[in-house]
Parts: C-alpha cells; structure tokens; sequence
C-alpha cells in the first residue's frame, strides 16, 4: 500500500470511526422479538409510521407527512445518517425542497465545500466531472458518490442563499489539497506568493492525499508568502486544525480523544460562523437542513464519549428560540458502499446491539418511528436495552429504511 492509500485509509477511519457503529444489520428474526416485553413492542408499534416510496422515487405517507409536519417548525432539520447509500442523498434531496431549506451543511471542510459551490455553479455535471479527474477523487468526502454529488448539486441549485448554499462544517479533508490552489492563486499578487502557490499544488499532484499529513513548515511557508492576506489566513487556520485533527490518525502524534473533541468543536463553530453569515446575507434566521453521520447528529454524549453536534444545535437552537428537530436515518436491511474497497457490503446500522429497535414493525419501504412521545414511557419499561434507549433519547426520529443501495463511486481517471 503506498502511502497516499495509507494516508487516505487512515482518514477514513477516523471520519468513519466517529459516526457508526462497526456492525453488519441482520434481518430481524422472530427470536429476537420474543427477547422483547411486549410493552415495549406495543410501545414502538404504537409511534410508528409508514413513509410511503414512489416510482419516481417521491416519499408520501403519514410517516412523511409527520416528519414535514415538525421540521417546518423547526429552523435547523439535522439529518443524521449511514453513509454511502444510494437511498439517503435522495431523501435528504427531498427533505430539503420540501421545507423550502435555505442552505445544507455537510461534513465537508469549509473551503473545499466553497470551492465545490463554484463547480456547482459553473453548471450541470461540473462538480461531478471534476472530482473525476485524476488526483480529485477525494476533495470532497462522500461527494465522490455519484447520488450525493447530483443530491448536493440540486440543493445548492435550489437554496434561496446564493452565496453560501453549502456549508461545509468539517476538517478539511486528506484530498481536498486539488480544491485550494485556485482559491490560493486568486489570492496570489507578488512573485513570492505564486511561487508558493506552485510549491503547494505541486506537492498536491505528486501526494492528492498531502493534507492528511501536512505538517508546521509546509503550512508556515504558505502563511509566510501570504503575511497580512485575511483569506489566505484563513485557509492557513484551517489547515492547521486539521493537521491537528488528522495527527494521530496519520502520524501517530498526539491523542485521538482529543483529536476527535477539535473535531466536534470545530464543526460546531463552524455551524455558528455560516449561520450568522447566512442570516446576514439573507436579513433573516435561514432554515438549514444539516446532513451528518448519526454520531454527530445525536444529543447527548455520543458512542466515541464526545459531546456530539447534534447536542450542541440543540442546545445553541434553544438559547436563539430556533426550533431543532433531529433525525436518524438507518439500514433496517441492505447494503452500502466501502469507500476503501469501492465493494458493497452489508450497511452498518447504528441500531446494531439495540434489539428493541429490532421490534419495529416494517410499515412500508421506509417505517418512521417518533420517540419523543416514548420518553416519558422509558423509566416504566424495565426491559428495554440500553443501546435503544440511548437512541430513543438521541434523536426525535428515527427512519428504518429497507433494503438500501450502495452508493455509486464516481469513476476517476
């Protein structure tokens, strides 16, 4: 394995590590339900709903109607997710158009997903064919499935926000070196500063996975050439919090714990920055539809011990009078696609080790349950796991979705 497949492996680990669950879904056998008291099997079936999937791929239904029901009261929907299926982008397409979103946060970083709106907006197909070029495939993380690609192109196209319809909230990640040097060179005025810019993208050709492992000198020699540039700056602040975050995962510095907590920090800050933002270009509170692996989505402490984002926007929603409404989309059966191997493998469900949750009777090709009403009910259910119980006081909703896609690898050259 070369080092920029070591690098980007190591990557993946750390973004996949914090939002799943290592776990294959299982069918649900009748075995399992028999280990459930029935209460708790009424209790579930009582506040669940069927979401209904057309031809054409439209969701309808009492389960749908539900969940539009609440997030058009909420100003933050947050849509926490199993990553690298075809079924998910879809639905996050159609959450998005139908509560009129003004803006979707994803788990990118913040200036790659700003240059990924400029592809966007160079036209149809511009940010897929671009991350098809060699040395691109990995800029943007989980864009390099064709269904969020198209997903994010068709919700950047939509938003009422012109400038910022995509707020990225991450680190940037180990490929999104291909995205900087354009940005870099618009910036670069004296010979000195496009002489670093070429250093840079030179490095990026040779190494598509260079920021994964960019250390102090290479990031000091970009802020040097750019002394006294705000943007540049804050190009250079960015990547030094994710050679920071990366660390441990890429060179065996410092403490993963921590690396992970920068993480959740910063895409919480990053969340506040592109909200005011958006409120000021827009003279109002802008709805956001916010589209996370299920780790961050969820309140509360989540399964890597960290205070999770999802926590965080509700609490931040609560002290703005922002409704927050969260929801946790998850495998009932299917498959997704590795994106270290490109293979479909069977989707890894964040209900796994929740055999309650295992009691929910499939209502349709997508069965929603709504917990809060179950919240009151939890401490007379003496029965009932740990793992659903965690999950029932995590998310407002939780979507069983059956037999799920693998997403699509874009085809790089």
């Amino acid at each position: 394995m070369t080092n920029s497949n070591l690098i980007f492996a190591a990557a993946m680990l750390a973004i996949l590590n914090s939002n799943t669950t290592v776990h294959s879904t299982q069918p649900v056998q009748q075995s399992d339900r028999d280990k459930i008291d029935a209460e708790t099997v009424v209790l579930f079936n009582e506040n669940s709903l069927a979401i209904n999937v057309g031809v054409d791929g439209t969701y309808s239904g009492p389960g749908w109607d539900r969940l539009i029901g609440e997030g058009e009261k909420a100003g933050i929907v947050i849509l926490g997710e199993q990553h690298a299926t075809a079924d998910i982008p879809a639905l996050a397409n159609q959450l998005h158009a139908t509560l009129k979103s003004d803006a979707l946060a994803i788990e990118v970083g913040p200036w790659s997903a700003r240059y990924a709106t400029e592809l966007i907006k160079q036209g149809a197909g511009k940010l897929e064919a671009w991350q098809a070029r060699s040395g691109h495939g990995f800029a943007f993380p989980f864009l390099f499935f064709a269904e969020e690609s198209k997903a994010a192109e068709k919700m950047a196209l939509r938003s009422p926000e012109k400038i910022e319809p995509l707020w990225g909230l991450d680190q940037e990640f180990v490929g999104s070196g291909a995205s900087l040097p354009p940005m870099l060179q618009r910036e670069a005025k004296t010979n000195a500063q496009k002489a670093a810019v070429a250093s840079f993208a030179a490095v990026q050709r040779k190494d598509p996975m260079m920021v994964g492992s960019i250390d102090d000198p290479a990031i000091d020699a970009l802020a040097g050439a750019f002394a006294g540039n705000a943007i540049v700056g804050e190009i250079v602040t960015a990547l030094r919090m994710t050679s920071a975050i990366y660390a441990p995962y890429t060179r065996g510095i410092g403490s993963f714990y921590e690396a992970n907590l920068k993480r959740e920090d910063y895409m919480k800050s990053n969340f506040v920055a592109a909200y005011n933002r958006t409120k000021s270009n827009l003279g109002r509170n802008p709805r956001v539809l916010v589209k996370l692996g299920g780790n961050h989505a969820m309140r509360g402490i989540n399964d890597t011990n960290l205070p999770a984002f999802g926590n965080f926007a509700a609490e931040w929603g609560h002290a703005q009078e922002i409704g927050v409404v969260n929801i946790m989309a998850d495998c009932f059966s299917g498959q997704a696609r590795s994106p270290q191997s490109n293979k479909a493998e069977p989707c890894e469900a964040m209900a796994t080790n929740a055999p309650a949750l295992k009691a929910i009777e499939k209502k349709g090709p997508v069965t929603l349950v709504d917990f809060r009403p179950m919240r009151a009910k939890l401490g007379k259910l003496k029965n009932i796991d740990s793992r659903s119980r965690e999950l029932i006081l995590a998310f407002d909703f939780y979507l069983a979705i059956a037999d799920v896609r693998p997403a699509t690898m874009i085809q790089f050259n």
